[in-house]
This record gives C-alpha cells, structure tokens and sequence, in this order.
C-alpha cells in the first residue's frame, strides 16, 4: 500500500565521509529516528519534524547518500509503501547541473510517516553517480 501522507525535511549536506559510506556498496544510509532525535553521522541538525513528530503513533527516519560534487545537495525521498509492519523508501540524490566544487558531498533528509507502527525499513537510495543502493533498519 503507497503511504499519501509522509513528509520530509532536508538536512544540510555535508562533506565529511560518514563511517557507513563506500563507492560500491553501501552509498545510502536509512535509520529509525527516536524521541531523543540524535541524528546519526555527527550532524548537528535539528529538524522541525523531530519535534512536531508523535513517537507513539508515526515513525521518523533519517536517510542519507552520496554524490560526486557539490551540485548534489538533497536527498529526495519518491514514495513510501507500506506493507504490515515494514516500510519501504525510494529515494535519490538530486544534482543540479553545471559548475560545481568536485567533492563528494553527503545529502541527507528526515522523513516523518504518521500513524505507522513499522518495525523494519528497507530504503533504495540512488546515488548521484546513477547507482542504487539498499540498506535496512529494524526497531527492537
């Protein structure tokens, strides 16, 4: 079942190299945000959605790429699905064109989907080097 009601909030993008991050295989990141609304990969965001979100009844989610420069700046979350208790996210990259600083630059976004109970999320990131990656989290 397509989620109609979900809403995202960008972070600022970075261009330290999180731990998770690697060319090949892992270039998206996905995990479940709790009520204390740490934000992973040292970023000191502190999203509205954090605080407007019902940690009882909606889930928050924090999802993270790559891109080649700095023309690659947001993290667009295309559709969210549910199915039972598992969530799953298509998301990209999204690079501007033209003149940009050649370093890799880290997007990232919170995603907020009310009234869900998931447990488990499987997250399809594109990259802004064209390539799909997919990564997992689970509550508990």
């Amino acid at each position: 079942m397509t989620v109609t009601r979900w809403e995202t909030e960008p972070l600022a993008p970075v261009q330290a190299r999180p731990d998770w991050f690697d060319h090949e295989d892992a270039g998206g990141r996905v995990r479940f945000l709790d009520a204390e609304g740490s934000i992973p990969d040292g970023r000191s965001d502190s999203p509205d959605l954090i605080a407007r979100a019902d940690f009882d009844a909606d889930r928050l989610l924090y999802l993270a790429g790559g891109g080649p420069d700095a023309g690659c700046h947001r993290l667009v979350v295309d559709d969210v699905t549910l199915d039972g208790e598992a969530l799953s996210i298509d998301a990209h990259v999204e690079c501007e064109s033209g003149m940009a600083a050649q370093v890799i630059t880290y997007p990232a976004a919170v995603l907020w989907v009310p009234d869900t109970k998931a447990t488990r999320v499987t997250a399809s990131i594109t990259d802004g080097w064209d390539r799909t990656h997919t990564d997992t989290a689970s509550i508990g």
